[in-house]
């Protein structure tokens, strides 16, 4: 049968080049077998190639002379696990699955152990019905390699949990530790009973960093952080307590892993408490980081600075000087505690780290955000000597030089850094320098040798008063640089309106936009803002700033109706932005009740949260319901700073529906 390959769809668009992806994969050809899995299972998304493809995918891997076989085999596994699709195209993937498992079923027992791994994956989310039970177990039964029989037990339970519910449990008294590992991450995830006696024969199986050896274990990536997420509370706690008991290297697991619950659940965090307070007074120091970082995730902060002030006050000389130390690391998490509690008692000791060129940052996991300088700036603590000095040290550092800026003329002391760095063209240096003003006035020379900039003009403006050199960059730099510059200082960009013009006209969307909104800025003419806007959204090329430009055009914006209509009410992720401007421009609330709502239901806060709270007004009344469970839920938003909760409880405070 000849298939037409382009008249279905991947990733990219027309599917005219599934067919030879699929030969040259067959032939063991990487490079073709990554693209083929971009375009049809790409980041786990199914299309309408995907269920024509999979029968020929399944057809070369069950040949035994068919070289990429294993690849293929992954290619199926990770389009019959998918959920991501139209119904459609689901239905007709589960249709070739069912209709391909009896070439699945014999590749269990192939003599390639990764074909065997890659058809124990697939099996596994193989229609139910056509994989029996029996089969997994005899081929359990009949499998040396450990990891390949945990493997077994995944699929078991994935396919027929409450029957293979007791096996799963005869499992944990099995001598091997990847078995044990397997059962475990079976059970949790699957919402099986955890068998009575399983947390002490599963806790010296999680003692190794990957309890599979290596092995071919296709069922997750973190293993260990799913049983806990899974795990009715107080199982995972009892199997929390249990690894801080057995060792510094199960402790500092287990807390890590609770920490990522911690994140996502208010009653984890309200579970897990006491355990991140055991492991702060535990007298290994990796213990007691990975209880620093918990306490932060179960906001802990006030007990976890009394837990370590003693600790931050004498620090032992390993924290200050090896920097990869366990002792270091501790110190840097005790510190953004105590700055996040608001304890100053921080200043002293982050001086000194700073001092010895430390960036003092958050853990894995954590907001990456989370840093010293970021919380000196967002907090707005003043400097004082010795901070000051250690900020200074960290120069050119682009985070020193932000929070010098933020700091403004207090920073003055370190202007010959600053001016050093500017020389070379650094622009946060040149910021710093113009934050600081006439007190920079040390560092003029410098910035006349550095390349010219808008920054460097700024600041030699900050600091001389002289408009000269704002004068000169207005009239040499590239037209949207130069106007830009002309519209933050008031100053005549005429004679570069037209270049203007031609910049929002062609090139980039990048370029479009910024020139149509600085046009739009100089002159007040819509017309050039609302074909740009227009044009970049239909090409959905830098929506965000095409959306911006329309929000700001006011009632010229109405013929973008549709364009901010179809933002706001997207399948992936509506534009709350577009909502608003669409129910300012039109009166009609329903897209941008669309787009909060898909933020309340992902439990995502938006910039834009207290904005649109603000333009629905009493509009937002069919969202209360949604609201409630929203702030009554046990996840918290993520990104969350508390801002967007407060907005929230108000809400339902001024409607009388408070949590």
């Amino acid at each position: 049968m000849t298939i037409d390959w382009s008249a279905l769809d991947h990733a990219y668009g027309s599917a005219a080049d599934v067919g030879d992806l699929i030969r040259d994969a067959a032939a063991g050809d990487g490079e073709a077998l990554s693209e083929l899995f971009g375009s049809i299972v790409h980041q786990g998304t199914l299309y309408t190639a995907t269920p024509v493809a999979l029968p020929l995918v399944l057809d070369l891997a069950a040949d035994p002379g068919t070289a990429g076989r294993v690849g293929l085999l992954h290619l199926a596994g990770a389009a019959a696990e998918s959920r991501d699709a139209d119904d459609q195209v689901l239905a007709d993937v589960q249709a070739v699955l069912a209709a391909k498992t009896p070439l699945v079923l014999p590749l269990l027992a192939d003599r390639d152990d990764e074909v065997r791994a890659a058809a124990v994956h697939l099996a596994g989310h193989l229609p139910s019905g056509g994989v029996p039970l029996e089969t997994l177990r005899a081929r359990y039964a009949a499998e040396a390699t450990p990891v390949m029989r945990a493997s077994l037990l995944a699929a078991a339970a994935r396919l027929h949990p409450e029957d293979a519910a007791p096996w799963l449990a005869s499992a944990f008294g099995e001598d091997d530790d990847a078995v044990r590992a397997g059962a475990a991450w079976a059970v949790a995830v699957n919402g099986l009973p955890w068998p009575e006696g399983a947390t002490a024969a599963v806790v010296t199986a999680l003692r190794a960093d990957d309890p599979f050896g290596g092995g071919r274990w296709m069922w997750s990536y973190r293993p260990l952080d799913d049983i806990f997420d899974s795990l009715p509370l107080d199982d995972a706690l009892g199997l929390g307590r249990a690894m801080l008991a057995d060792g510094p290297g199960s402790a500092v697991r287990a807390l890590a892993a609770v920490a990522e619950r911690c994140r996502v659940s208010r009653s984890a965090q309200r579970a897990f408490a006491p355990l991140f307070l055991e492991g702060l007074a535990h007298p290994d120091a990796a213990v007691r980081l990975a209880g620093s970082v918990g306490a932060r995730a179960a906001g802990r902060l006030g007990e976890a600075v009394r837990a370590l002030a003693g600790f931050v006050a004498d620090p032992p000389p390993a924290a200050l000087n090896e920097p990869d130390s366990a002792e270091a690391r501790l110190l840097d998490s005790a510190l953004l505690t105590m700055m996040l509690a608001g304890d100053q008692r921080w200043r002293g000791p982050l001086a000194a780290v700073l001092s010895a060129g430390r960036r003092v940052t958050g853990a894995p996991g954590e907001d990456f955000r989370l840093n010293a300088l970021e919380l000196l700036i967002v907090r707005d603590e003043a400097p004082d000597p010795a901070l000051l000095a250690a900020v200074r040290a960290l120069l050119p550092d682009s985070g020193a030089a932000r929070l010098l800026a933020h700091w403004g003329p207090a920073a003055a002391p370190a202007v010959p850094e600053l001016a050093a760095a500017s020389r070379t063209g650094d622009v946060p240096a040149a910021r710093a320098l113009a934050s600081i003003g006439p007190a920079a006035a040390a560092a003029v020379p410098d910035l006349l040798a550095a390349p010219p900039s808008a920054p460097r003009a700024e600041a030699l403006f900050a600091i001389t008063g002289d408009p000269v050199h704002l004068h000169e960059f207005v009239a040499t730099a590239a037209p949207v640089d130069a106007a830009r510059l002309a519209a933050a200082h008031g100053l005549d960009a005429t004679a570069r309106l037209d270049e203007l013009r031609a910049a929002a006209g062609g090139g980039g969307a990048a370029q479009r936009t910024a020139a149509a909104a600085l046009l739009l800025d100089l002159t007040g003419d819509t017309s050039v803002a609302v074909d740009t806007a227009r044009e970049v959204l239909a090409a959905h090329a830098l929506y965000r700033d095409a959306l911006d430009l329309a929000a700001r055009l006011g009632p010229a914006a109405l013929p973008l109706a549709d364009a901010l209509r179809a933002a706001a009410t997207s399948p992936f992720m509506p534009d709350i932005g577009a909502g608003i401007t669409l129910h300012r421009l039109t009166g009609d609330a329903a897209p941008l009740l669309h787009a909060l709502a898909d933020r309340l239901r992902d439990r995502r806060a938006d910039r834009r949260l207290e904005d649109a709270v603000a333009e629905l007004g009493d509009a937002i009344a069919p969202l209360v319901p949604l609201i409630r469970e929203t702030v009554e839920g046990d996840a918290p938003l993520y990104f969350d700073d508390g801002t967007a909760r407060r907005v929230l409880l108000r809400v339902l405070d001024e409607r009388g529906a408070g949590a």
